[in-house]
């Protein structure tokens, strides 16, 4: 596992630094600014996972509806095969 900083952190940190030194008002917008980000980022990650998720089953329930026509289709050339052997000579062509 990897740790990333990204501009959130950095604000959140920094805003840290700025309450700490008694600079409270940048402090408290680098505060809101950090966590709102982090929120952003965090909802975005979320939607994508679930959006992921959300095409996997979609492309499940197209195989799942799918997939008896091709075992339809599958049988109908293997029912031609048949004929086709039944009604050759059996020699060589």
């Amino acid at each position: 596992m990897s740790v990333k900083f990204h501009m959130a952190e950095i604000l959140v940190a920094g805003s840290v630094v700025l309450l700490t030194a008694g600079i409270t008002t940048p402090g408290w917008v680098f505060f809101g600014c950090g966590l709102f980000l982090g929120f952003a980022r965090f909802s975005m990650e979320n939607h994508e996972k679930a959006k992921l998720s959300q095409d996997i089953d979609n492309s499940l329930e197209t195989i799942k509806e799918s997939f008896p026509a091709f075992l339809e289709g599958l049988s109908t050339i293997s029912n031609a095969g048949k004929n086709n052997t039944k009604k050759s000579s059996g020699g060589i062509h």
